[in-house]
């Protein structure tokens, strides 16, 4: 959620009535969120990315494939209701394994 919420932060801030009212139960406690922590993680990440990515030329590799999760996506949730009683998404939490989510906007 950290990462949608900083996609969606102009509208989430100045036009709330654009997003739909689980986007924005899900994504307003994030808007408070430690935003140097979270840039601090980013830059980090790019770092890595960089480092890998070098290291993977420099021995010629044309490409490293890997599936992203050992099994397919749970199913989505039943309803909204079933979805809210889950954790996964709730600022200082954290996921104990995959989720799918019912919302998309």
């Amino acid at each position: 959620m950290p990462e949608k919420t900083t996609y969606l932060e102009e509208t989430l801030r100045n036009h709330p009535e654009n997003v739909s009212p689980e986007c924005l139960a899900m994504c307003t406690p994030w808007l408070s969120a430690p935003v140097h922590d979270y840039i601090a993680a980013i830059e980090q990440r790019r770092e890595i990315e960089m480092l890998y990515e070098s290291a993977l030329m420099a021995r010629g590799a044309a490409a490293y494939l890997c599936p992203t999760a050992k099994s397919t996506a749970p199913p989505l949730p039943a309803s909204l209701a079933e979805q809210d009683a889950a954790a996964w998404w709730k600022p200082g939490t954290k996921a104990a394994g995959g989720f799918n989510t019912a919302i998309f906007k």
